[in-house]
């Protein structure tokens, strides 16, 4: 009589115990599942030049562009606002400034999953702005917030990379 009551208390024991580590498990892959991941980067795209069509002599130049992408990888939309770049170093008592499009307004637009947002920036422009005051040695980032108020970064981007490749670029269209 004292074995199995010995037996059936470990059983009991080790049904216990399973039943916390699998009420743990899924209480960690319910909270992964619903955390955002929002993966934000960039790329520098080179310049290109083209015809509108066979006909006509003029020669179209695209300029070299800066992309910001944006990445839902959550499992639930969200909604972001434009990027923003931030500087390392503040610029007009300013350290972030948000980057539009020609023409485009400030507007919150929605991601849903998997879905990917790419702005295009024009180096040229980009450079002549609040960058111009920035020396070699410091660095900016694309950040992007949601509405709640959570921020999303890029990798550091230093201004020097950015100036070598336009000069580069520059350089190779002439």
């Amino acid at each position: 009589m004292d074995l199995s009551l010995d037996l059936r208390s470990l059983l009991v024991a080790v049904g216990v115990l399973i039943a916390a580590v699998s009420l743990i498990w899924n209480i960690t892959l319910h909270v992964r599942q619903k955390r955002k991941k929002i993966l934000v980067s960039y790329s520098l795209e080179n310049g290109s030049t083209y015809k509108d069509n066979k006909d006509s002599d003029e020669i179209r130049l695209v300029p070299h562009r800066v992309v910001v992408t944006v990445k839902n990888g959550s499992a639930q939309g969200c909604y972001l606002e434009l990027p923003v770049m931030w500087l390392s170093k503040k610029v007009n008592r300013e350290r972030s400034y948000v980057l539009l499009e020609g023409g485009e307004e400030e507007i919150t637009p929605e991601l849903k999953p998997g879905q990917v947002l790419e702005k295009h920036y024009d180096l040229d422009s980009f450079l002549s702005g609040a960058m111009s005051k920035l020396k070699d040695r410091h660095h900016l980032r694309f950040v992007v917030n949601d509405t709640i108020g959570n921020s999303y970064k890029s990798k550091k981007l230093k201004v020097k990379t950015l100036r070598n490749f336009a000069k580069h670029e520059l350089e190779r269209c002439y």
